[in-house]
């Protein structure tokens, strides 16, 4: 029977990187656990207004007051990321949201500009046809294969723009 033996040096480090895990895990849930309360009221410009605290100035009927683990998940998502978006610029957890935001539109941008070759680049560009004796011609496998390079790069593009909304969104539940 084989059994493993470790030293008291590499089980303290074993558990030092388990328990640096855990924290790291937790970080997210504590920085959202903070905060779960949003009022939502309308300016004197009737302009909706979402804080993390209640005005000084309103009639308490005109103020709603948003408990997020209440609310259904869509207005739970835009809660969140309002609360988000309200903290201090300096906060983690805004400059994550920013970046995510950020990678969202590039992706958005890489997408379009692909979508944008593949219609552009639709007609067979120069020595992509070959012609046939009764005077028609035909595609070459040059123009098929330039085509499905275009459509691969519009897929790729595609897929990125799932991920980063993905990466957004995960920032916000």
């Amino acid at each position: 029977m084989n059994t493993l033996r470790f030293t008291p040096r590499a089980v303290r480090g074993l558990l030092c990187v388990v328990a640096a895990g855990a924290v790291l895990c937790l970080l997210p849930a504590a920085a959202r656990a903070q905060v779960q309360t949003l009022y939502e009221w309308r300016d004197a410009r009737g302009t909706v207004v979402y804080s993390q605290l209640p005005p000084e100035h309103a009639a308490s009927g005109a103020v709603r007051v948003l408990r997020l683990p209440q609310l259904p998940a869509p207005e739970r998502a835009t809660a969140a990321r309002v609360l988000v978006q309200s903290g201090p610029p300096a906060q983690p957890a805004r400059r994550a949201l920013e970046e995510a935001d950020a990678r969202v539109m590039r992706a958005i941008d890489a997408l379009q500009q692909a979508e944008r070759a593949l219609r552009e680049r639709q007609e067979p560009e120069a020595g992509e046809r070959q012609g046939l004796a009764n005077g028609h011609s035909r595609l070459t496998g040059a123009y098929f294969e330039r085509l499905a390079q275009l459509q691969a790069q519009v897929d790729r593009q595609r897929v990125e723009l799932r991920e980063a909304y993905a990466a957004r969104d995960a920032l916000v539940r």
